[in-house]
């Protein structure tokens, strides 16, 4: 059932509430549904890759999640957001290979000097997200993984605008959090069953990728087989 369609402005002194309506509505789901099924799919089939190569890293997670669970605990929003580590494996999985790399632009409203650039008012920018994602000056051997880096004692080293797998601001991915939950949930459901081996067809170490008009993904997809634990 959709709110009215039009548009209400409240307001609490100096707070105001906007009710939003059934176009808006539509709008989201439909991007939900659309922005979110190959991004989430693409995220999911790295993790992959790195975990088929890292058994340890594997493992690691599945203690955890028993750890949490126990024998008779079921996977939920409440117990997902429990598994810390599962959480920075995927964190440092999107950094390594951000799903979206091209889609964030901003339009400068006023001219504005950044350091030694000037940038007219009207310009378009795009944020170089895999540049920021492997910029040695940011990130200590970029190219390898490093799920500590996601520990909540590291995370107050990084730079807010240095990780933007969903972009930043107003105007991140509606579907962020979403998006991190289905994925976790996905991984954490495959874990507690089955170990993740590699195939005839798997990449062992780096694998190929190429870049779409807005996304990258496996040249040659996801190949691996799974074992009952």
């Amino acid at each position: 059932m959709f709110l009215k369609s039009k548009k209400e402005i409240s307001k609490d002194g100096k707070k105001q509430i906007k009710f939003i309506t059934d176009w808006e509505i539509r709008a989201n789901s439909i991007t939900f549904l659309l922005a979110g099924y190959e991004t989430t799919s693409t995220a999911l089939g790295f993790t992959t890759h790195i975990l088929v190569n890292r058994q340890d890293v594997q493992e690691r997670i599945r203690e955890e999640i028993n750890d949490v669970l126990g024998e008779d605990g079921v996977l939920d929003y409440n117990t997902v957001n429990e598994l810390r580590y599962l959480d920075q494996v995927f964190s440092e999985s999107l950094r390594l290979y951000p799903p979206v790399i091209t889609f964030v632009n901003r339009v400068a409203d006023e001219d504005y000097q950044l350091g030694d650039f000037k940038i007219p008012k009207d310009t378009t920018i795009q944020v170089p997200v895999w540049q920021l994602h492997h910029d040695p000056e940011i990130w200590s051997e970029p190219y390898e993984f490093k799920p500590e880096r996601f520990l909540p004692e590291n995370m107050k080293d990084i730079h807010p605008m240095a990780y933007q797998p969903f972009g930043s601001g107003p105007r991140n991915c509606i579907g962020m959090r979403m998006g991190q939950l289905e994925a976790k949930l996905a991984l954490a459901k495959i874990l507690r069953a089955y170990r993740v081996v590699p195939s005839e067809k798997t990449e062992i170490g780096e694998i190929q990728y190429n870049v779409k008009f807005l996304t990258i993904g496996p040249v040659h997809g996801i190949h691996v087989k799974v074992v009952p634990v």
